[in-house]
């Protein structure tokens, strides 16, 4: 499954429900929210075909008929990057010359992983710089930790008054890693 594109929407957005999300499931509100305000929008569990097809391949444009949240699921690092951006309108900060080396089926996020890297959010795994190119090895699929996403919230809002005690409040006091430090306290 990939995160289905806003135009191949046969619903609105206000009106989409998941097949697999209900009222009891404690997320519930929250995703509607998200969702209503376009900064989910689930994946696509089943399309039909709105072209012709040929041989079983549809060939034209699609239409999903069926959403599915899979609120279970891990949130990968790459859409964690999109909810930021959508989130907080983020764009590149600048033009920097960016090469992002493991994107691979992950291109779709290009532009938001760019924005957190640009405003300092979140980093690659790996980062070199030569000839003033940053070379970014950025691991889209892989889960994001609580720690990622707190520390790039606080830059956010890196106000301590407002923000709290983000380790208190998420890891209950467990071990923070060095690099989060700065941003959980």
């Amino acid at each position: 499954n990939e995160l289905s594109s806003q135009s191949d929407r046969s619903q609105t957005v206000s009106t989409l429900q998941y097949s697999d999300l209900n009222a009891s499931h404690p997320a519930y509100e929250g995703i509607r929210f998200l969702t209503g305000k376009r900064i989910v929008t689930g994946f696509c569990k089943r399309s039909v075909c709105l072209g012709r097809e040929v041989n079983n391949r549809c060939e034209g444009s699609t239409s999903c008929v069926e959403y599915v949240f899979q609120p279970e699921k891990h949130l990968t690092r790459a859409e964690f990057a999109v909810i930021l951006t959508k989130s907080f309108s983020l764009r590149p900060k600048f033009e920097k010359p960016w090469k992002i080396k493991d994107l691979g089926r992950f291109g779709w996020a290009m532009q938001a992983i760019e924005s957190v890297l640009s405003h300092g959010l979140m980093s690659g795994v790996r980062q070199q710089n030569t000839n003033n190119v940053i070379h970014v090895t950025f691991a889209p699929e892989q889960q994001l930790t609580v720690e990622q996403a707190l520390t790039a919230l606080s830059k956010l809002n890196p106000n301590p008054e407002t923000a709290g005690n983000l380790n208190d409040l998420f890891l209950h006091g467990k071990h923070v890693s060095s690099w989060a430090e700065s941003g959980m306290r």
